[in-house]
């Protein structure tokens, strides 16, 4: 009977942002387990015959030579782009909770 008291009280900012965290995780969870529980074995046949076919001449526009990239970058625009299409969140934002995290 206690618990159906307090159920029926309106959540608070914090319950409701606790709410709205176990829902972006579990969004996350569901969108990545795929990738994470799976083995992934990657032919590089197909890249090198591609490679072979290019002009000398066109090799610095179609290189597929990754080696240049940078990872922390590569790192910093996934995170942007869960956060964007994943988890919906405003992207204009991002500079204050960068903010509110320097603190």
């Amino acid at each position: 009977m206690h618990f159906v008291h307090i159920s029926e009280q309106t959540p608070n900012k914090v319950e409701i942002r606790l709410i709205q965290l176990q829902k972006a995780v579990y969004v996350a969870n569901r969108a990545l387990h795929h990738f994470g529980f799976h083995e992934w074995k990657y032919n590089y046949a197909n890249r090198l015959t591609l490679m072979s076919l290019v002009p000398h001449d066109n090799i610095d526009s179609f290189s597929l030579d990754d080696s240049n990239s940078d990872f922390r970058t590569y790192l910093k625009n996934s995170a942007i782009g869960f956060k964007k299409f994943l988890l919906h969140e405003d992207m204009n934002r991002l500079d204050a909770v960068k903010a509110h995290n320097k603190r």
